[in-house]
């Protein structure tokens, strides 16, 4: 009996062996474009499938290094492409090259010039997106039915002036004309190649034990283990085999492993999405049939994650419980607010805290704040700390606290996703305590703005709130918060002397995923310097999170109102700092 459950096995392992490795092949030969997800000049995600409603999609293959041989500018920046209708068709340019990983809007948009003035410029800084096109050259591009996600037509740099004419003169994608322009002599690329990330020397048989496989162990098995929020186990390759289709979809389009900084901007602790060089990785991994390989399986040698849920900063000097909640097996709940009292009569200096779920699966985030007024508004009150699946819980930075009074009242919000079951969650709040008064307190400021309007079908709407630095400060992380509509979030610093940096920007803000980002060296703000917190929202129809496309939406608590809501954690220096004194 026990033989035939293991041929058994084996036959259905390999009958799931050879489907995935027909899917995986069919994704990456087909016509059909798979969507994706990249960052734009000033800041803002795009993702392809978000067009869905256009006639037709141009993508472009752009590299810096050939700015002055390819033509490509001299033909984009005249008729007909300068005069079609960008919101009928959409065009976008996909840059490689130094430019997709130019450290500043001002170097992209030197380096760019008119191109950047002309067409919606996207940075493909691991090359996925080129890759997945076949692109090879400068000024190669396809042109996309929106209908079926078909690649109807494409080229080399010597077509792009036709196609271009026939879009304007809106010919039917499906029509004999472009039929009739689909020969397939193609002249050779020139000195024009892509500058492409090759893993060639990556020996397929063991790509996945000395590489993927680690990937996966650092940055997806901390949800994806037993009784954690992901919706599947990461614990061997066979599973993650399965699953492969889907994870080339979901990195390719950066919704895992959730994490929405443009890496051109800020350095922090605390990294949870892919490197560059790690989505480069794994996207090759799939194309090639996600082969097994030789060698041991990281996920299976490295299993050591607790079923239960424990203290990660251990045991805390005060727990508080969180009053019961129950969760439905399926649907979308609002956020919950709850409140409870820190059961200590003293005033005391907080070290660090961390939230503990009573179930796992269902909390997907917290924010807790201490209500120290008699506001019932739950975010009005001073912020403590934040819970998110993946973020391990850390200690304030060293010789810092925040106070807290005798019987403060804790205001916690407390975000649920059903996940096909019904429970109850009783989650906890561990505090740590310093036994002495630290050396700095630690405050943060909200910049919030009450009067927001968002204007109906609104595509980028954005609103901004300052804070003129008075005392100088030292700041450790920063916190962006919107709703459904939320589409994007930025932190800038504008010194005294007008330069500007960016602290943090969010392209594609989620709602889903409430993140608290924490510098990994602190920023020095002297006097005179200004912070600048801004939101864009989307609220058109396009954004199939939107509740209400036709509404003007302003300020409010629930989530199909919005917020403009920004948290900075700092200190205020000691007179002896300066910029050069902190550590950098």
């Amino acid at each position: 009996m026990e033989n035939r459950t293991h041929l058994r096995r084996r036959f259905v392992v390999r009958i799931l062996m050879v489907v995935v490795s027909l899917v995986i092949g069919a994704n990456v030969n087909s016509e059909i474009v798979g969507n994706f997800r990249l960052v734009g000049l000033h800041g803002l995600g795009y993702e392809l499938y978000y067009y869905k409603d256009s006639s037709a999609i141009v993508l472009v293959a752009y590299d810096d290094a050939c700015l002055e041989t390819g033509g490509l500018l001299e033909i984009m920046t005249n008729p007909p492409w300068d005069t079609l209708d960008h919101r009928d068709v959409q065009v976008f340019v996909i840059a490689t090259g130094a430019v997709a990983t130019a450290h500043s809007n001002l170097q992209r948009h030197v380096v760019l010039g008119p191109l950047a003035e002309n067409f919606t410029v996207l940075w493909d800084e691991a090359h996925s997106v080129s890759k997945m096109l076949g692109f090879t050259d400068v000024g190669e591009f396809a042109i996309i039915d929106p209908s079926t996600w078909r690649r109807v037509y494409g080229g080399k740099l010597h077509r792009l002036r036709d196609a271009g004419h026939l879009l304007a003169t809106g010919m039917n994608l499906e029509s004999a004309a472009f039929e009739e322009h689909k020969d397939t002599d193609e002249p050779d690329g020139g000195d024009c190649r892509l500058r492409l990330r090759s893993l060639s020397h990556v020996d397929s048989d063991t790509m996945y034990s000395n590489h993927v496989g680690s990937v996966l162990l650092e940055k997806c098995v901390v949800c994806h283990r037993r009784g954690g929020i992901g919706p599947w186990v990461m614990d061997r390759y066979l599973t993650v085999y399965g699953f492969a289709p889907m994870i080339a979809e979901v990195v390719r389009t950066k919704r895992m492993p959730p994490w929405h900084v443009d890496p051109a901007f800020g350095k922090f602790s605390h990294v949870g999405g892919l490197s560059t060089d790690q989505e480069s990785m794994v996207l090759e991994w799939v194309s090639r049939g996600a082969p097994r390989g030789t060698g041991d399986d990281p996920l299976q040698l490295h299993v050591d994650y607790q079923d239960e849920m424990s203290w990660t900063l251990g045991e805390p000097d005060v727990v508080v419980d969180l009053p019961m909640v129950s969760i439905p097996a399926s649907g979308v709940l609002p956020y919950k607010y709850v409140r409870a009292v820190v059961p200590l009569e003293r005033e005391a200096w907080l070290r660090g805290a961390e939230l503990l779920p009573g179930d796992p699966r269902a909390v997907h985030h917290s924010l807790v704040f201490a209500a120290d007024g008699v506001s019932r508004d739950p975010l009005a009150g001073r912020y403590l700390f934040s819970y998110a699946p993946g973020r391990s819980a850390a200690f304030f930075p060293e010789d810092t606290g925040k106070r807290l009074r005798g019987r403060t009242t804790l205001s916690i919000q407390m975000h649920y996703t059903p996940f096909g079951q019904v429970t109850t969650d009783a989650s906890k709040i561990g505090l740590y305590f310093h036994d002495d008064m630290p050396r700095h307190s630690l405050h943060d400021v909200i910049l919030m703005n009450r009067d927001i309007e968002i204007p109906a079908f609104a595509e980028a709407h954005s609103d901004s709130q300052r804070l003129l630095v008075r005392k100088p400060m030292i700041v450790y992380s920063l916190l962006p918060h919107a709703h459904y509509r939320g589409k994007a979030a930025r932190f800038e610093l504008v010194r005294s002397n007008g330069s500007h940096e960016t602290l943090l920007s969010i392209p594609h803000y989620d709602f889903n995923w409430q993140f608290e980002y924490h510098l990994a060296e602190p920023v020095f703000l002297p006097v005179g310097s200004e912070l600048i917190y801004t939101n864009t929202w989307d609220n058109s129809a396009y954004n199939v999170s939107n509740p209400d496309a036709n509404a003007i939406v302003r300020w409010g608590l629930q989530s199909w109102d919005e917020m403009l809501f920004g948290v900075i954690t700092y200190r205020q220096a000691d007179a002896s700092e300066s910029s050069a004194s902190v550590v950098h």
